[in-house]
């Protein structure tokens, strides 16, 4: 028994190297931008900043999720009759972690410069609402925690800096759009 379990151990190990070996794993932190807008709502400013993992599997072809902090939210205008009218521009400023996985695919067009494109879905957990400029709405609660959508990107890496364009489209009844601008340094 104990030698078996030593042959399976040790043929694990070489299947992980040989893994290992075939396919590439990267690690990008990224600072970004962006302007989010919920449906019929204004554009809002907001920022993204998180890091991709890569695995990639040939020189073309890749798989990237990562962890990403990014803001959703709108502003309207509320007339409320309580025991008498008032008028407030309530703000909602919600915060969120996204989790994307898109197939990613690169070309090199230079030498050590690559153009990249990208697409896939993505999952969102909302950790806070903070509401803004109302007294009326300041301890709503806005319910829905989880946005699911689809996460397009493209940009250029030269050497291993990258300048990034997303575009993030929700599902569900609120949908959000956001577009990003990021730069980061893949390692």
């Amino acid at each position: 028994m104990r030698i078996m379990l030593k042959k399976f151990s040790l043929l694990i190990i070489c299947l992980f190297a040989a893994l290992s070996a075939q396919a590439q794993w990267s690690v990008s932190p990224e600072l970004g931008l962006s302007a989010y807008q919920r449906h019929l709502y204004e554009w809002r400013p907001g920022i993204k900043v998180g890091a991709a993992v890569e695995y990639q599997f040939t020189p073309l072809f890749s798989l990237e999720s990562g962890l990403y902090y990014t803001q959703r939210g709108y502003s309207y205008t509320d007339f409320t009759d309580y025991e008498y009218v008032t008028k407030e521009k309530p703000s909602l400023l919600r915060h969120m972690f996204q989790i994307p996985l898109r197939a990613r695919f690169a070309w090199e067009v230079a030498d050590e410069v690559r153009l990249f494109v990208g697409a896939g879905p993505y999952l969102g957990l909302f950790f806070a609402n903070d509401w803004r400029d109302t007294f009326v709405h300041r301890n709503d609660d806005h319910g829905r925690t989880v946005e699911g959508g689809l996460s397009v990107m493209g940009g250029v890496e030269v050497k291993r800096f990258f300048v990034r364009l997303g575009s993030d489209l929700s599902f569900g009844d609120e949908r959000y759009h956001a577009e990003t601008i990021s730069f980061g340094y893949r390692f």
